[in-house]
C-alpha cells in the first residue's frame, strides 16, 4: 500500500492565480470587441468604395441583427383586410388641392345660380312677343280672358315686367325647387299693355350629365309671398312754409319737381308727402324727410 502524498499550496497563491485568470478573460473580451469594431469599419469602407453601404439590418421575424449590404428600401406592407384593420385613408399633403376641390362649387353659390337660372327661365317662358323662337310651351293668359284677342283673332302679347326668386329649396341632392314671383304686362286690344297681378311659380332646376344647371320641368303654380300695404299718409295737417321750401330743395337736388300734398311730424322732423316727377316722367307720390334747422 502506497502512502498518499499531499501537496500543500498556500491560499495566497491560489488567490493570485484566480485573479490572473479573471484579468485574462477581460483582456480577451476587450480584444474581441475591438476586432468586431475594426471588422465593421473595414467592411463599411470597402462597401462604400463599391457603391454599397454596409449597415446593420434587423430581421423582422426573428429580431436577429445581421451585418451586410443594405437592400433597397421596400414599400410598406399593405394591411390585410382580413386582419380587421381598416386601411389608412389617403390624405393630400398640406397646401395641395385635388382637381375635384378646384372644380367644386360652394352650396351658397350654386343656390344663387339656381335662382338666377329660374328667373331667366320665367322671364323667357311667360314672354310672348311673337318671335319665331318663342317657347312652344303653353303660356297662361294672365288677363283671365280667352287666350285669343276677340277682335283680332290672335293671341295677345305678354311681357314679363320683373321676375324675382324668393325661396330656394336645396334639400334634394340632385334638384333645386325655386319659387319665383313675377308680373306680366298683357297687351290690350288697342295696342297698350295692362299690368297683371303678381303671381308665382315653382321651377325645378336640376343638373345635366356634365353638372351644369338646367330646367328640369315646366313650372307649377304656387302662392306668391304676402306683402304689406303702404298706409295712406295722414291728411288735414298744415305743413309750415319753411318745411315746404326745404322739401322743394330736396326734390330739386335730385332733378325733380313736385307739389306738396300733406305732411306729418314724427317728433324730430317732418315727413312731407309730395307728387314728384320731372324729365318727362309724370308725378308719383313720394315722401321727403325734412329735419329742423
Amino acid at each position: 500500500m502506497t502512502d498518499e502524498e499531499y501537496e500543500h499550496i498556500p491560499w495566497s497563491q491560489l488567490r493570485e492565480d484566480h485573479d490572473a485568470s479573471r484579468n485574462r478573460l477581460a483582456v480577451i473580451g476587450a480584444a474581441l470587441v475591438v476586432g468586431a469594431v475594426a471588422g465593421l469599419f473595414v467592411g463599411r469602407m470597402s462597401g462604400g468604395a463599391g457603391g454599397e453601404v454596409a449597415t446593420t439590418t434587423v430581421t423582422r421575424a426573428t429580431g436577429a441583427a445581421t451585418v451586410g449590404p443594405s437592400a433597397p428600401e421596400a414599400a410598406p406592407l399593405a394591411e390585410d383586410p382580413a386582419d380587421g384593420a381598416a386601411p389608412a385613408p389617403t390624405v393630400a399633403p398640406p397646401g395641395l388641392y385635388r382637381e375635384a376641390d378646384l372644380l367644386a362649387v360652394l352650396p351658397e353659390e350654386e343656390s344663387r345660380l339656381a335662382a338666377m337660372r329660374a328667373e331667366w327661365f320665367v322671364t323667357d317662358h311667360f314672354t310672348d312677343d311673337g318671335a319665331e323662337d318663342q317657347s312652344a310651351a303653353v303660356v297662361a293668359d294672365e288677363s283671365g280672358d280667352a287666350t285669343e284677342d276677340a277682335g283680332s283673332g290672335r293671341r295677345p302679347g305678354t311681357y314679363v315686367e320683373w321676375a324675382r326668386a324668393f325661396r330656394v329649396d336645396g334639400s334634394r341632392p340632385d334638384r333645386y325647387l325655386v319659387d319665383v314671383a313675377y308680373r306680366l304686362l298683357v297687351e290690350d286690344g288697342d295696342g297698350s299693355f295692362l299690368r297683371a297681378p303678381v303671381r308665382a311659380v315653382r321651377v325645378p332646376v336640376g343638373r345635366d350629365a356634365s353638372g351644369v344647371l338646367e330646367i328640369a320641368d315646366l313650372p307649377s303654380p304656387t302662392d306668391a309671398p304676402a306683402v304689406g300695404v303702404v298706409p295712406p299718409p295722414p291728411a288735414g295737417i298744415t305743413v309750415p312754409a319753411d318745411v315746404v321750401a326745404a322739401a322743394q330743395e330736396v326734390l330739386a337736388a335730385h332733378g325733380l319737381v313736385g307739389r306738396v300734398v300733406s305732411g306729418y311730424t314724427d317728433g324730430g322732423g317732418w315727413r312731407v308727402v309730395v307728387d314728384a316727377g320731372g324729365g318727362g316722367v309724370p308725378p308719383f307720390p313720394m315722401v321727403v324727410a325734412v329735419q329742423p334747422r
